[in-house]
C-alpha cells in the first residue's frame, strides 16, 4: 500500500519543476500586451498532459507515483489548465466533460469580474 506521504513527495517534487518552468517560460515570453508565455504554458500543458495520460495509462502500467509525479506535479504546477483537461479525459464522460469545461472557462471569466468588484471594495474600505 502506498503511503500518503510518498504521494505528496512525489507531488512535491515535481511540483518544484513545474513551478520554475513555469515562471522561467512566463518571464521569458510574456510581452507587456499579450501573455504569450502563459498561452504557450497552457497549451503545451494540454500536449504534455495528454501524451502523459496516453503513455502512462493507455500503453503502460506505471508506478502511481511516477504518474503523480509527472502529471499532478510537473504539469500541475506548470499549468491548471493541463489539470483541467486530464482531468476530463480520465475521469469524465464526453458530455460531462464538456460541461466541466465550460463550466470552467465562463466561471473563471465570471470570477475576474467578480474579484475585480470585490478587490475594489476591499480597496476602498481600508
Amino acid at each position: 500500500m502506498m503511503h500518503y506521504w510518498q504521494r505528496i513527495l512525489a507531488v512535491l517534487s515535481g511540483g518544484f519543476i513545474g513551478g520554475g518552468t513555469r515562471e522561467a517560460l512566463e518571464l521569458l515570453f510574456n510581452g507587456p500586451t499579450f501573455p504569450f508565455g502563459t498561452l504557450l504554458i497552457n497549451l503545451s500543458g494540454t500536449l504534455l498532459s495528454v501524451v502523459a495520460v496516453v503513455i502512462f495509462i493507455d500503453k503502460f502500467t506505471v508506478n502511481p507515483l511516477i504518474f503523480d509525479f509527472i502529471s499532478v506535479g510537473i504539469l500541475g504546477a506548470y499549468t491548471t489548465y493541463a489539470t483541467l483537461i486530464t482531468e476530463t479525459l480520465t475521469k469524465l464522460t464526453p458530455l460531462a466533460g464538456i460541461t466541466y469545461i465550460t463550466f470552467s472557462i465562463f466561471g473563471s471569466v465570471l470570477m475576474v469580474y467578480l474579484g475585480r468588484y470585490v478587490a475594489r471594495k476591499v480597496v476602498h474600505l481600508t
